[in-house]
């Protein structure tokens, strides 16, 4: 919250890199286990790939896209307090704080929607609960929140072959993808609402 302590996933092993640049020019850094009394490892185990702090900083929520699961931290002194199951391979974040929801892509799931790639996972970030799935397409990926619209604009990668058939083709290389949004107020998928983009849209920023 100071603005001077920088966190990054580290996407492959059970740590994050915790950062401080209060001096530039010779940063400190620290790794930080995200499993109890286990140090840090660079083997496979956990593969942490994004993080989100809640908005009073208090807490940060980082997806491990190997367990499946979020792992929800004490900002104060960096130790483990939650382990929530996530659907399947978690990735991104966006964070709603007029509904206390935290979403997260699953760009994998096969398991919450039969015959359906991918999910997008509703947490209660302050009471560190799972609330649902919601199906929004296939391979999800990119995530965020508008604030003006109530709405969760998600983008789907749609690159493996079980995904819909695209419209259109692009000058790019590979299968168009496409945006959806999630109804904050209701949690399901805004009807009438799909646009294709070019091929593998990944991540995503709204400007408001």
């Amino acid at each position: 919250q100071d603005n001077q302590t920088l966190y990054v996933t580290a996407q492959t092993g059970n740590f994050i890199h915790k950062i401080n640049i209060q001096d530039i020019h010779n940063p400190e850094f620290e790794k930080i286990s995200l499993e109890t009394g286990v140090g840090p490892l660079s083997n496979s185990i956990l593969d942490p790939h994004e993080l989100i702090f809640s908005p009073d900083y208090s807490t940060y929520f980082v997806s491990c896209q190997k367990t499946n699961e979020i792992r929800v931290v004490n900002t104060a002194n960096d130790s483990l307090l939650k382990i929530i199951p996530c659907g399947v391979f978690p990735q991104e974040f966006a964070i709603s704080e007029q509904s206390n929801y935290l979403f997260v892509s699953c760009s994998e799931d096969t398991v919450s929607f039969l015959g359906k790639r991918g999910s997008v996972s509703v947490i209660d970030y302050k009471n560190f609960a799972f609330v649902k799935s919601i199906y929004t397409g296939h391979q999800p990926h990119g995530i965020w929140t508008s604030k003006t619209k109530n709405k969760i604009y998600v983008a789907h990668r749609n690159i493996s072959s079980d995904g819909p058939a695209p419209h259109h083709t692009s000058d790019c290389g590979g299968r168009n993808g496409y945006v959806t949004s999630i109804d904050i107020n209701t949690l399901q998928l805004s009807p009438n609402y799909r646009a294709e983009i070019s091929a593998d849209p990944y991540a995503m920023t709204i400007r408001e």
